[in-house]
């Protein structure tokens, strides 16, 4: 699940590495021996470089730059992963709950008549289907049936009486459910939106590392006569330059913003219904119900 532009970076330093690694060695003795030898205290500093050394240190640096990026990547996933399993758990206590409040609805006005039922149980229009004006639904249900404006009646349908205080237990075990997995979806969405800074942090540092080093070594496997490799060093480089300043190239597509995201409030659609006012219009049980 990593984006295309951090693919091509990890591969980009992966590929220098393995030819630091592979030939960095031989490339480092060949430079020891090609140094001229010193002429004076400056020239004996300059040439008393260890080139094995110095390859070291900038295969740690590569190193360091890539273990930083692909462990923000990674962090940043698991939050993406984490918030598509809560909006699906939100989807299904979203079903859920229509589905108990469109039954119960059905019997309360059944039982009571539209007038009576509204006054009951607060229930009159469509019935919702998102979970934020679900949660507003149930909560004034529950309300109305525990501590109702006037007596309520007993009523017995069929020699069963109708069970006012289990059906406000129903409604309340969904409103808890439904309140929980928003609070968990939006906690999420905050982790998230702060892996994307991590992540876009840890992309400037490697920015700032990688094509740096990977000059270095291009010249000096130019300097020891690897032409082929100073290419390849050199190609690598490109790839994630040409990358890093093409539009878009950072994550519009995987930000995240704190609260519900588009999925839960879409808003409205381009009618000026809301996309869950638009579903339940066609949906067979809220028609009945409605």
């Amino acid at each position: 699940m990593r984006s295309k532009a951090s693919f091509v970076r990890i591969q980009s330093v992966e590929e220098v590495r393995a030819s630091l690694a592979t030939y960095g060695g031989g490339i480092a003795e060949s430079l020891q021996r090609r140094r001229p030898a010193a002429a004076g205290e400056g020239e004996a500093l300059l040439t008393a470089i260890n080139y094995q050394d110095v390859f070291g240190d900038l295969e740690l640096d590569l190193g360091g730059a890539q273990s930083n990026l692909m462990a923000a990547e990674d962090k940043h996933v698991r939050s993406l992963i984490r918030i598509s399993k809560l909006r699906r758990q939100r989807d299904a206590l979203e079903l859920k709950a229509h589905e108990r409040l469109v039954a119960n609805r059905r019997v309360l006005l059944g039982v009571f008549g539209p007038n009576r039922g509204f006054e009951v149980a607060a229930l009159d229009g469509k019935t919702p289907r998102e979970s934020k004006a679900m949660i507003d639904q149930l909560d004034q249900t529950i309300q109305l049936i525990r501590d109702p404006e006037g007596e309520l009646p007993v009523v017995v349908a069929d020699g069963v009486q109708l069970d006012l205080e289990g059906m406000a237990t129903g409604f309340e075990a969904d409103l808890v459910d439904l309140r929980q997995v928003r609070g968990q979806l939006e906690r999420a969405n905050k982790a998230a939106a702060k892996t994307v800074i991590a992540k876009n942090k840890a992309i400037e540092a490697f920015n700032a590392v990688f094509p740096p080093v990977a000059g270095i070594l291009e010249g000096f496997f130019r300097l020891a006569g690897e032409r082929e490799l100073a290419e390849r060093v050199r190609t690598s480089t490109r790839r994630v330059t040409r990358r890093q300043g093409a539009q878009g190239d950072e994550e519009p597509s995987e930000e995240v913003t704190s609260g519900e995201a588009s999925s839960d409030n879409s808003e409205e659609a381009s009618n000026g219904e809301s996309p869950a006012s638009a579903a339940e219009a066609v949906s067979p049980t809220s028609a009945s119900a409605a």
